[in-house]
C-alpha cells in the first residue's frame, strides 16, 4: 500500500510536467510557487480524466485490493482516481511515507469543494498526522520553535518567506497523538492558525490542548496588514499566511510571525475583544480564574511584564487591557 501510494505520487508529479498537466502548471506559476517549492512539497497535478492514475498503478502490478486498501480506489466498480483536474498535495506520516493525499481545485467553477480531502484509511487518520511534520522537524530542533497553521498553502507560505519549521493541521483539531507528536521536539510551538474568527476560536482551542498536555507555546498576534478585496476594491484584513505572502510579500510575513502572545496575553485579548476596559467585576474576577493556569506557568520575568501589561502601566503600551491596581492584578 506505501509503495503504491509513494508510485501515485510519481505519477501525479509527471503528470504536472507532462501536456495533461498544463493547467496545474499555469495555476501553479499564476500563484507565482516556484519549482524548487514544487519539488520540495511533491505537489502534483491530476489529469482530467480519472482512470488514468489507476491504470498506471495497473501496469505497474497492483493488484485491486491493494488499491482499495491504499484508499487509491474512489470506485472499484469503474477503476476511478477520485481526483480529476486538481493539484494534489502528499501527505505523509512522521516517517516520510506518504500516506494520502489533498486535491485542490485550479478553477472557481468545478465541482465540489476547494479540496478533496482522502478518506480514512489504516494509515491515513488525520488525528496522527502533521502535514510537512517529517520535514519540518529536524528545522524545528534547529530552529527552536515550529509554527502551527491550518491549510497546504499557508504551510507553503511561510516556507517560501524562509521559516522552514512549519505544519499543518488541514482543519483538524488538535489531538493528544499531535500533542506528543510536537513535545518530542522540544521546541516552542508557535499557534498561527487564520486570523479571522473561526481561526482565532481554532487558537484558543489548540491553546487548552497544548498546555493540559504540557506543550511551551505562544500564539502568533492576529495580522495587522490589510488586502484589497477584488469584487469591492476595499482594504480588508489578511486572513491568513498565504494571503500576506501573496498581497504583502516575503518579508512582511517575516515580520508579522514574530509578533507573539504568551498564553496569558493571548487569552486576555480573546477576552477584550475590541474593548479597552473590563469594567464588571465579575468578569474580572472570572478571566483571571480562567487565566491563572496560563499565568503560573510563566517565568516570574514574564509574569511581571504581564502584570504591568494587564494594569496599563508598561511602557509603550498600546494593546487593550484591563485597568487595575497592580495589587489587585497579584
Amino acid at each position: 500500500e506505501l509503495k503504491a501510494l509513494l508510485d501515485l505520487k510519481k505519477f501525479y508529479q509527471l503528470m504536472l510536467l507532462s501536456p495533461l498537466g498544463k493547467d496545474g502548471k499555469d495555476y501553479l506559476e499564476g500563484r507565482k510557487i516556484p519549482s524548487d517549492v514544487i519539488a520540495y512539497f511533491g505537489i502534483g497535478f491530476a489529469p482530467k480524466d480519472p482512470k488514468l492514475a489507476i491504470q498506471s498503478l495497473r501496469k505497474l502490478g497492483y493488484e485491486i485490493p491493494v488499491l482499495e486498501r491504499a484508499g487509491i480506489l474512489a470506485n472499484s466498480s469503474i477503476f476511478e482516481d477520485r481526483y480529476s483536474e486538481r493539484i494534489l498535495f502528499p501527505i505523509e506520516d512522521s516517517y516520510g511515507h506518504v500516506v494520502g493525499f489533498s486535491g485542490r481545485k485550479i478553477r472557481k467553477d468545478q465541482p465540489l469543494g476547494k479540496y478533496i480531502n482522502y478518506p480514512l484509511t489504516p494509515l491515513f487518520e488525520k488525528s496522527t498526522i502533521l502535514y510537512n511534520f517529517s520535514n519540518a522537524r529536524e528545522e524545528a530542533r534547529k530552529a527552536g520553535f515550529l509554527y502551527v497553521c491550518e491549510g497546504f498553502m499557508d504551510v507553503i507560505a511561510y516556507y517560501r518567506a524562509g521559516i522552514k519549521a512549519v505544519i499543518g493541521t488541514m482543519g483538524t483539531a488538535l489531538t493528544k497523538e499531535h500533542c506528543r507528536m510536537l513535545k518530542s521536539l522540544n521546541a516552542e510551538i508557535r499557534l498561527a492558525l487564520d486570523s479571522d474568527e473561526p481561526g482565532q476560536e481554532g487558537d484558543e482551542r489548540a491553546a487548552k490542548v497544548l498546555f493540559e498536555n504540557q506543550v511551551p507555546f505562544r500564539v502568533e498576534k492576529k495580522f495587522s496588514l490589510l488586502r484589497k478585496e477584488e469584487a469591492t476594491g476595499l482594504d480588508i484584513p489578511c486572513k491568513d499566511a498565504d494571503e500576506v505572502l501573496t498581497f504583502c510579500g516575503p518579508e512582511k510575513l517575516q515580520s508579522q510571525s514574530e509578533r507573539l502572545n504568551d498564553p496569558y496575553r493571548f487569552l486576555l485579548g480573546r477576552r477584550m475583544g475590541n474593548r479597552l476596559q473590563m469594567k464588571d467585576s465579575k468578569e474580572i474576577m472570572d478571566f483571571f480564574e480562567e487565566a491563572r493556569p496560563y499565568f503560573q506557568s510563566l517565568n516570574p520575568v514574564e509574569q511581571e511584564q504581564d502584570i504591568e501589561f494587564t494594569t496599563g502601566t508598561s511602557e509603550n503600551h498600546r494593546d487593550p487591557f484591563i485597568v487595575l491596581s497592580k495589587d489587585a492584578a497579584r
